[in-house]
């Protein structure tokens, strides 16, 4: 198999978090696959810590798209995605370091099939090398709530890959478009997953491929944890009122309260519902926006 031929195009945005950004392409520097058919993007959402310059100085074969405000993560690498001719794109996180072999391990499975549209692979906990994600299926009557941690050592199909790497065919973009600009940060990957089914292209979890993630690093250091709370749950209720039945958001509200309710009457200096109904409001106001997102779903795959 000539995997030699194949481009691959990585993205993935910056905002601070310089020392995470240098390991992650420390380790692009050393991973086996043919670094002239590798190149890698990066988005900085603004830093200001100067990852930009320092990119520049340590890495000066990156390309870099400056931004003067944080677009978040869909927007950001959306970006890249339209001035890449790539035949795969990782979309990616600054916090991730590669295996050696990642590259030519996606190549392979990928090449094996055209209906593959997205692949991810097996992601470990930087910090003690456990598994760092919680599984390979999403309950459509909860919502992102993922589950299902069979088989971890044998390629199969899922609902969604280890966010931090998903390995996309070019092909699949100029089916389904990039990535869902109405999501600022989460669930853009279970979205785009979702699409990718739809379309009639299979996602799949590869467990040859290695890499480890900081999950939600980034975030967490610059962002309040209220306002974390928010974004998840606004992306979250996004995510269920564009792809999920009537019957699963009804569920998955009626559920939601319940937990937040209940745990608010054991823990209340915590204020979850606050999060919960803030991402409630957002998207009632930016309804007409997701229902006409809902129609194209359905209306083009």
């Amino acid at each position: 198999m000539k995997i030699s031929n194949e481009k691959i195009s990585v993205i993935f945005p910056t905002f601070n978090g310089w020392q995470d950004t240098k390991r992650c392409l420390k380790s692009l520097q050393q991973v086996s696959y043919p670094k002239n058919k590798l190149e890698v993007w990066v988005i900085d959402n603004n830093s200001s810590d100067n990852t930009p310059a320092l990119i520049k100085k340590n890495f000066p074969w990156v390309k870099i798209i400056c931004q003067p405000k944080n677009l978040g993560y869909s927007k950001a690498v959306n970006l890249a995605v339209k001035k890449t001719k790539s035949d795969y794109i990782l979309f990616s996180n600054n916090d991730v370091i590669f295996d050696k072999d990642f590259f030519t391990k996606m190549v392979q499975l990928a090449e094996s099939n055209p209906k593959i549209g997205i692949i991810g692979g097996k992601c470990y906990n930087q910090k003690g090398g456990t598994i760092g994600f919680n599984g390979l299926r999403i309950n459509p009557y909860l919502g992102y709530h993922q589950y299902d941690l069979n088989n971890l050592d044998s390629i199969r199909e899922c609902d969604i890959p280890p966010a931090g790497g998903f390995f996309v065919r070019r092909k699949l973009i100029n089916k389904i478009g990039s990535l869902d600009e109405g999501f600022f940060l989460y669930f853009e990957d279970i979205d785009y997953c979702i699409r990718t089914k739809r379309a009639g292209f299979k996602v799949l979890y590869n467990p040859n491929a290695v890499f480890y993630h900081i999950s939600s690093k980034t975030a967490y250091r610059e962002i309040r944890w209220e306002d974390i709370a928010t974004i998840k749950y606004r992306s979250k209720w996004r995510c269920m009122f564009k792809h999920a039945t009537v019957f699963q958001i009804v569920s998955s509200l009626a559920f939601q309260f319940s937990i937040v309710i209940a745990f608010e009457n054991f823990n209340s200096s915590v204020k979850t519902y606050i999060p919960l109904i803030k991402g409630l409001y957002w998207n009632i106001l930016n309804l007409k926006n997701t229902l006409n997102a809902r129609r194209l779903v359905r209306r083009f795959y």
